[in-house]
């Protein structure tokens, strides 16, 4: 069955290219290049199938038995409902108003109260005690590379604000201000260009900032990867 939501002459990976590159609700880089590697992978796997409600319950439940996580199968599943979406607003732009053209519609539009998958796994990692913090943090500042510094300054970072790896890893020097030596704020560009102001007392300050400038940081790098060579 061909992909009656969409106009003839466009192939599907140029019309997904089109509308994840021009959705301003898509902002980030990494949302655009997760939607489309999502939906490139759904299209492959409907192969010219109608979209219905039926069908999309089908991917899910397939990705469930190749051993997706219920997180992954409902990223992809809001990829889905998001580019159906798309396709209804399309084909009510642009194809002729015809009997088909409606019921497909109508067909489509029920992939949209399609609900996510329920599941739990065990979080990754685990608890790390006081004393296997302090051993974590000695390593680090008993290694006299420059990477010893620039770990024991990410470590401060993650055990004094809570900061997911991504976020952490972004950080630039110039987003540690109104540095007192025991107190400094630090601004966190997250996620959907949220951008939030947290404040490091103490140790966490000092540890980060000696650390940075041990290192050799400039305001550009940050906690970017270090040289290091292994004997």
């Amino acid at each position: 069955m061909t992909n009656t939501l969409l106009p003839p002459p466009l192939p599907i990976a140029e019309a997904i290219e089109r509308d994840v590159t021009t959705d301003p609700r898509l902002k980030s880089v990494h949302s655009i290049r997760q939607y489309r590697s999502d939906l490139l992978h759904f299209e492959a796997w409907r192969n010219g199938r109608a979209l219905t409600k039926s069908l999309v319950e089908d991917y899910a439940a397939a990705l469930h038995r190749e051993g997706y996580a219920p997180a992954s199968i409902n990223q992809r599943l809001a990829a889905v409902r998001w580019w159906v979406r798309r396709l209804i607003d399309h084909a009510e732009d642009d194809l002729e108003d015809t009997p088909k053209t409606r019921k497909e519609i109508r067909r489509a539009s029920r992939v949209l109260i399609v609900r996510g998958v329920t599941g739990q796994r065990p979080p990754r990692g685990r608890y790390l005690s006081p004393e296997e913090i302090k051993s974590l943090l000695d390593v680090c500042a008993s290694d006299p590379a420059p990477a010893g510094a620039r770990d024991g300054a990410m470590f401060a970072v993650a055990l004094s604000v809570g900061l997911r790896q991504g976020d952490i890893t972004s950080l630039q020097m110039e987003d540690i201000r109104n540095n007192t030596g025991e107190s400094c704020d630090l601004v966190v560009h997250g996620k959907g260009d949220r951008v939030d102001t947290l404040y490091l007392y103490k140790g966490g300050t000092s540890a980060s900032w000696h650390g940075l400038h041990c290192a050799g940081r400039t305001p550009a790098t940050s906690f970017a990867p270090s040289a290091r060579t292994i004997r």
